[in-house]
């Protein structure tokens, strides 16, 4: 379990938790850049203040050099992301990191060929443009 500040009511997200083997941590940018990330982010908020609540999250399990990633699990919003990070870190704590990979290996392996769909590259213009169509800034 995450630990809970002292008269905290909300939970606590922590920033990483170590782990025998390895780092347990809450990915925000989910692998994009930052700078790309707080942009997208940005302007989906002038236009939607509500967006902000749906910023997806990754949980991500590095090894204890912090450079190579091990297990990523994902996209949760930011309120639900606190169960599955807990559980996860109780699954962990129970079996160790090395059993814990090994056996999310297993469930996600695949028999035959591995094939992995690569998505089309997704440009600004095409993922805004109807945010600024509803604006109709040019007209």
């Amino acid at each position: 379990m995450v630990p809970m500040p002292r008269g905290h009511k909300r939970d606590h997200i922590p920033e990483y938790v170590s782990v025998p083997g390895g780092v347990v941590f809450i990915d925000v940018f989910r692998g994009q850049q930052p700078v790309e990330f707080w942009v997208k982010n940005f302007a989906k908020a002038s236009i939607n203040p509500y967006a902000g609540n749906h910023v997806k999250r990754d949980i991500v399990i590095l090894d204890d050099t912090r450079q190579r990633e091990l297990y990523r699990e994902g996209p949760y919003e930011l309120r639900s992301v606190v169960r599955p990070l807990n559980r996860l870190l109780s699954e962990i704590g129970q079996v160790g990191l090395e059993s814990f990979l090994r056996e999310r290996q297993i469930e996600t392996a695949q028999v035959g060929r591995v094939t992995v769909p690569v998505p089309p590259p997704v440009s600004f213009w095409k993922e805004f443009r109807p945010y600024f169509e509803l604006i109709r800034f040019w007209r």
